[in-house]
């Protein structure tokens, strides 16, 4: 059996593909059901007789058809024993994107190892983010509009945003209407 491993589509749907008694690695899933992905045959073919691989092997082809399903919106989660969560995205700040890591997050077998690090590879920033824990990204921890934002003359540290509550309506909540916040580090 392999680690725990998942992929997540732009649907919600999540395949875990590490609960297989075989074998049922990215290479063969991305090689056998490109249609999965939003790719085609011909588009795996293409990938690996670009790099002069065999179909179903891992090297650069596995590599490009992975970036290619993320550009596409799918998400790649892997734990790495004992370790860490990777996971691989188009874009953190995205919504969407990240109710659907919230969704994963909350899976009972993922809750397991709640306070393990989780490693985002983020391709369109091109970063990796080292800050969460699957306990942020369950509780929407993660879910935050770009980090820091301007009230004012003044920058405040976004806090986590919760369903249907905006950075404004998280403000006046904290703050009260016509307040503003304290200074950084004294909260």
């Amino acid at each position: 059996m392999l680690p725990a491993a998942y992929w997540i589509s732009p649907q919600g749907k999540i395949l875990d593909v590490g609960a297989s008694e075989e074998p049922l690695n990215t290479s063969i899933i991305l090689s056998q059901y490109p249609q999965s992905f939003g790719l085609t045959r011909n588009h795996v073919e293409a990938a690996y007789l670009r790099n002069g691989e065999t179909i179903g092997t891992e090297g650069s082809a596995r590599t490009a058809l992975i970036a290619q399903a993320v550009e596409r919106g799918f998400i790649r989660v892997r734990l790495y024993k004992n370790s860490r969560w990777s996971i691989t995205l188009n874009d953190l700040n995205d919504r969407m994107t990240g109710r659907l890591l919230q969704q994963w997050a909350a899976l009972p077998q993922v809750q397991k190892d709640r306070y393990m690090p989780v490693y985002v590879l983020d391709i369109k920033a091109k970063k990796v983010n080292k800050d969460h824990t699957v306990h942020d990204l369950a509780s929407g921890g993660h879910l935050c509009e770009g980090g820091v934002f301007s009230v004012g003359l003044m920058f405040v540290k976004c806090r986590s945003i919760r369903r249907n509550e905006t950075s404004r309506g998280r403000l006046q909540q904290d703050y009260g209407v016509g307040r503003f916040p304290p200074l950084l580090g004294t909260r």
